[in-house]
């Protein structure tokens, strides 16, 4: 993962935290709500390692060549799937980073960094 895929990424998971963030200001006072913030925050610093992780998870098993052609081609149709890979890569940030924590540790035995991986690894335009 490099610095500029982790700021390109980290917008989307902001603007969910912002409608999660509006959301609390008509009820400040109901803990449900401050939850959902709470979990909100952490998630949104952690989406881009979650949607690395799926995507490189995706590729483990397909093409780049599948996700663009058929049902997934370049369309208007393609935004509603975006929108789903997005919540469903936010919801789960926590779960999947522990998993992209994992696959630091299998990929590069020497250092914990993530921005010192090896390209190859996790490399995803």
């Amino acid at each position: 993962m490099t610095l500029h895929y982790y700021l390109r990424n980290i917008l989307i998971g902001v603007l969910c935290l912002v409608a999660i963030g509006y959301k609390l200001l008509n009820s400040p006072d109901d803990l449900k709500h401050q939850l959902m913030l709470s979990h909100a925050i952490i998630s949104s610093l952690l989406f881009p390692f979650s949607k690395l992780t799926v995507e490189t998870m995706a590729l483990k098993f397909t093409t780049k060549d599948f996700w663009h052609r058929g049902l997934f081609k370049e369309d208007i149709g393609k935004n509603g799937l975006y929108a789903i890979f997005w919540v469903f890569c936010f919801y789960f940030a926590i779960p999947l980073s522990i998993v992209f924590l994992l696959i630091v540790k299998k990929t590069t035995r020497q250092s914990w960094s993530v921005f010192a991986m090896p390209v190859k690894y996790l490399t995803v335009n």
